[in-house]
């Protein structure tokens, strides 16, 4: 699997919960930045544990004590990772857009046919060159 700086990585063996970045990329090992929650046992400016909460867009710690707010940030982590044992995340969601994209053109086509305005030889032939088209991207 082809891997490039950028690509959203994940690695099994690290069990960070969090998906990583790959910043450098040699031959058989990339640099890994993870940007990992912190997970504070209390607010550090109320000093409330109870009131923490993950923000679900971000992942990051947020006191909901009223008036407080305080966001408790992210700490990053680099690490040094075997390619064999990176997950392409990037690739996987590209995979997953691609297929969805060829269920939508295949359900356009179909529908198309069922009412006869296209012949099921120009469907396969418009389906197979949308295929080409999205396999070379």
């Amino acid at each position: 699997m082809d891997f490039e700086v950028g690509n959203l990585v994940s690695a099994e063996e690290y069990k960070f919960g969090v998906y990583g970045e790959i910043v450098t990329l040699q031959e058989t090992e990339a640099l890994v930045c993870y940007e990992i929650p912190n997970r504070p046992k209390e607010c550090a400016e109320c000093g409330f544990e109870a009131f923490l909460s993950v923000n679900g867009g971000t992942g990051e710690v947020v006191c909901m004590r009223s008036g407080c707010g305080c966001e408790h940030g992210f700490s990053k982590k680099e690490v040094t990772i075997p390619l064999k044992d990176l997950v392409n995340i990037s690739h996987r969601k590209k995979i997953q857009k691609r297929e969805k994209w060829l269920k939508e053109v295949d359900r356009f086509f179909e529908s198309a046919q069922k009412d006869e305005i296209i012949s099921s030889e120009l469907k396969d032939e418009c389906i197979a060159n949308i295929t080409k088209i999205l396999s070379s991207t």
